[in-house]
């Protein structure tokens, strides 16, 4: 979370509405925001002889609940690649080499997330794609326990990336991915994120109250509930006066739980353009309902789901 998104978390209930598209729509984009399969494992043979990237050129202390990272599992990481680069600037190196590659996105020289093939399941199926966020946490392997006693599983278990630090990959309580990390080296500093970088990140869940305080353990957040109605409950998670994700109720239309990021973008129209120009497909289009028109959901070319946002704040780095 950076400097930035507190205004983008604090803006009237009104504007900070969820998305509420038609039930096709929303079904579709949840489809790939959902439970990750048991099958499907992170490729943890991605790592090189030179170890994992890290997750900031000048990292600082550790951050108890910031989300200091995302991964993209996806089939194809070529075709991602060459989408992220055309569509929001970013430069994508590769290392190692065939499927267990991994590739770092840079932008403007700044790490910004990873991208990794996704493992086959048992049945021989390729996994919808989708982006995973890594949490700050002092202790990997108690963030662990503390999942599974609050009913959450874990997906892959405890690992040490050379170089990185220990990494697990979680599933919350109602099914929805998400990954814990102690970098050996600290967590990226809160700066405010700029054009191609992540801005916010959302749960999307049926039970917003119970899972807000799943992870209010997890982040040793404060909780605030930020709005409520008949369709729709809102909280928001937060360290300090850093505001960190936000959890919304997904309507009983939605079978599926699942985290959105976004990124932020200077023009939201012509970002929109370039999506679908680049083999991409917009899943909910800006309306004057949802964020005074500032944000839309879209697909990569690959299937993955993320929002993206015109926040008109600028802040020097």
């Amino acid at each position: 979370m950076n400097r930035s998104d507190r205004s983008f978390a604090s803006t009237p209930a009104g504007v900070l509405a969820p998305p509420t598209p038609s039930a096709a729509t929303r079904r579709r984009v949840l489809c790939s925001l959902g439970a990750l399969p048991a099958a499907a494992v992170l490729p943890v043979a991605a790592q090189t002889r030179d170890g994992w990237p890290a997750l900031a050129d000048s990292p600082g202390g550790l951050q108890h609940g910031k989300w200091v990272w995302q991964e993209l599992l996806t089939g194809d990481p070529e075709r991602a690649a060459a989408f992220y680069e055309s569509v929001f600037g970013w430069s994508i190196s590769r290392r190692g080499a065939g499927e267990r590659a991994y590739r770092l996105a840079r932008r403007d020289g700044r790490p910004v997330a990873g991208v990794l093939r996704i493992a086959d399941g048992r049945d021989g199926r390729t996994p919808a794609p989708r982006w995973i966020g890594l949490m700050s946490v002092p202790d990997v392997d108690a963030a662990v326990a503390l999942a599974a006693a609050e009913g959450g599983r874990t997906l892959v278990a405890p690992t040490t990336q050379l170089g990185r630090g220990k990494v697990a990959l979680l599933a919350d309580p109602e099914g929805a991915p998400f990954g814990v990390i102690r970098a050996v080296d600290g967590d990226p500093a809160d700066l405010d994120p700029v054009a191609g970088e992540w801005l916010w990140r959302e749960l999307w869940a049926a039970d917003p109250a119970r899972m807000s305080g799943f992870y209010r353990a997890l982040g040793h957040y404060a909780r605030r509930r930020v709005a409520s109605s008949a369709d729709r409950d809102e909280w928001l998670l937060s360290t300090g006066e850093q505001p960190r994700a936000g959890v919304v109720g997904r309507g009983e239309s939605v079978r599926e739980s699942g985290w959105l990021p976004y990124l932020r973008v200077a023009d939201l129209q012509a970002t929109l353009r370039a999506v679908t120009a680049a083999g991409g497909r917009v899943l909910l289009e800006p309306s004057p309902q949802r964020r005074a028109g500032q944000v839309a959901v879209i697909a990569d070319a690959t299937g993955a789901p993320l929002g993206i946002a015109r926040w008109p704040q600028e802040g020097a780095r």
